[in-house]
């Protein structure tokens, strides 16, 4: 039985250098899920390999891979070598690759939030074009980063300076009352948003059109 695992194992081995990126994705997607941990470090150096692919099919089916591959050795890879490949993942030139990449870090890694920074306002611009399983998972990723990195923009307000000129032509600021002030901090203050937060709600508005 081993032996034919072996011998299916090589084949796919072979295939990862097949010239259709369509078979040389299937290779590594059936390699990956091989439930085997011995053949652990051949998948990655699998991945490796494919991470750097022409193709955006070949890249994505990497990204997934990540996943399947680090349920089935159950955590005992190197953990620098997969934030390496979910980094450059989140690099990627195709939004369908981030998009994996996004699906990865959540199953390996989801509180390193250090991988995010660099390709948050990049991951905000491509909400719109990811495909609807992406923007999901890239979605939840922001959202967690916007509540943990940016201030609560309720928490403080810029009350609106009013100013009234006088007949003479002086100019004063008249004073308000208790609940005056009150009603200016609930309605009439503007809020201070960070530019970065202010980018993730513009590019999430036109998902709910």
């Amino acid at each position: 039985w081993y032996n034919a695992e072996y011998m299916g194992i090589s084949a796919f081995q072979k295939d990862l250098v097949n010239s259709s990126m369509h078979v040389r994705s299937l290779a590594l997607r059936m390699l990956s899920s091989i439930r085997i941990p011995a053949i652990h470090p051949v998948v990655m150096v699998a991945i490796k390999k494919c991470s750097t692919d022409m193709t955006t099919v070949v890249r994505k089916t990497a990204a997934i891979s990540l996943a399947q591959a680090h349920a089935v050795s159950g955590g005992e890879e190197s953990q620098e070598t997969i934030v390496a490949l979910i980094h450059q993942f989140f690099g990627d030139r195709s939004t369908e690759v981030v998009g994996a990449a996004a699906l990865s870090y959540m199953e390996i890694c989801p509180n390193q939030v250090q991988l995010i920074h660099k390709h948050y306002r990049r991951m905000c611009r491509s909400l719109v074009d990811c495909d609807e399983w992406g923007q999901v998972v890239l979605l939840h990723i922001l959202l967690r980063y916007a509540r943990t990195q940016f201030t609560d923009p309720n928490a403080e307000r810029v009350k609106p300076k009013v100013e009234v000129v006088e007949e003479d032509g002086d100019v004063t600021t008249p004073e308000t009352s208790d609940n005056e002030s009150s009603d200016e901090e609930d309605f009439g203050g503007a809020l201070k948003l960070d530019t970065d937060h202010r980018l993730l709600i513009q590019c999430v508005k036109p998902l709910l059109l």
